[in-house]
């Protein structure tokens, strides 16, 4: 048997940190396991970005470790979000139980809902709803609710 790689974390560059993890945790009962600054010269070491200095936090949920990091420099962050169809736009996608309770707890956060609720017509999340939200720090999550059978 040979290894094979496993998922380690989701990661997402946000403009601020307090927020969005305010809305994971109070939202969706996210755990914050780690929050803290790196050293000097690491981030410029790891990505090759001239002066990097970040500060990184981690929280968990159902196994998924979603990372969220902050560059205090350099100050490349733009006032304007990509939306999902820029290239490299990702996003996390939470099963939620009622879609329209977790919109409204979404939006006293400051955040926006991207379009419509729409039904999915096929594949594996068929007869499931769904909204694609995006916090203003940068985060863009995909909500779904499981087709009920009532």
């Amino acid at each position: 048997m040979t290894d094979r790689a496993r998922l380690n974390h989701v990661g997402f560059t946000v403009s601020v940190l307090d927020a969005p993890i305010a809305w994971l945790i109070e939202a969706f009962d996210f755990k914050l396991t780690s929050r803290a600054a790196r050293p000097p010269g690491l981030a410029q070491a790891l990505t090759g970005v001239e002066g990097a200095e970040v500060e990184i936090a981690f929280l968990e949920i159902d196994g998924l470790v979603l990372e969220l990091i902050r560059y205090h420099s350099p100050d490349r962050r733009h006032d304007a979000l990509p939306d999902p169809a820029t290239l490299a736009a990702a996003h996390v996608a939470l099963t939620v139980p009622d879609i329209e309770s977790a919109i409204d707890d979404a939006q006293r956060h400051g955040v926006r809902v991207l379009g419509d609720i729409v039904t999915v017509p096929a594949g594996p999340n068929r007869g499931g709803r769904l909204a694609y939200l995006c916090h203003p720090a940068g985060v863009f999550v995909e909500l779904i609710q499981p087709q009920r059978n009532d």
